[in-house]
Order: structure tokens, then sequence, then C-alpha cells
């Protein structure tokens, strides 16, 4: 596969000018529980997505999951180019339990 396309949901997804990618497999134990990932530094490009049928919350600030948040639907990847999440810790909780992936490209 080339360097700046990884397979996701079945799919290919293109990635502008990457030169790394990582793969988080953060585990939703519990439904209405907020859950965090913290980027990378240099992180350029975010997609994500949870494995199992769940509408996931995420918000920028420890807490605000059920608040402030926006919705990734069930069955739906959230891709994000451009952005700068350098030293960032998103929040997450979902309705179901499984398995959230993340991957960012620097």
């Amino acid at each position: 596969m080339p360097g700046n396309q990884t397979n996701f949901l079945r799919g290919t997804v293109s990635v502008s000018n990457p030169t790394n990618q990582r793969v988080t497999n953060l585990n939703i134990t519990s439904t209405g529980t907020e859950f965090n990932h913290a980027f990378q530094s240099g992180c350029k490009h975010v997609i994500i997505r949870h494995r199992g049928n769940a509408k996931v919350q995420t918000a920028f600030n420890s807490g605000e999951t059920n608040t402030k948040y926006f919705t990734i639907p069930a069955r739906t990847v959230f891709s994000q180019e451009e952005i700068n999440l350098t030293g960032k810790t998103w929040y997450f909780e979902a309705d179901a339990v499984g398995i959230l992936e993340i991957v960012e490209f620097y």
C-alpha cells in the first residue's frame, strides 16, 4: 500500500503528505464513562471510528462529553485534515462498549 493511504473501514483513505501514522485502539469498557486520548506531537490528520455500532460523543475538555460535544454517529467515520492536535487531549463517551479506533497522521 502506498505511503499516503491506509485501509480503514473496508476502504481506502488518502492523506496529504504523511510521514508517519499511529493507530490506537481505545477500549471503551462501559457506557456513560468518559475516556481520553492524547495526541502526539505533529499530528496533522486524524480519523476516528467506533468498530461496533455505537454513537460517540467527543469533547475538547474533560467532563464535557454530555454538555459541549460533537457526535460521531454510529457506523460513521470522522476525518479531519489540516488540524494541529499537538499537545491536545480529546475526550470520548460511547453509547455501547467496544473499540474506538483512532488513526493519527504526521
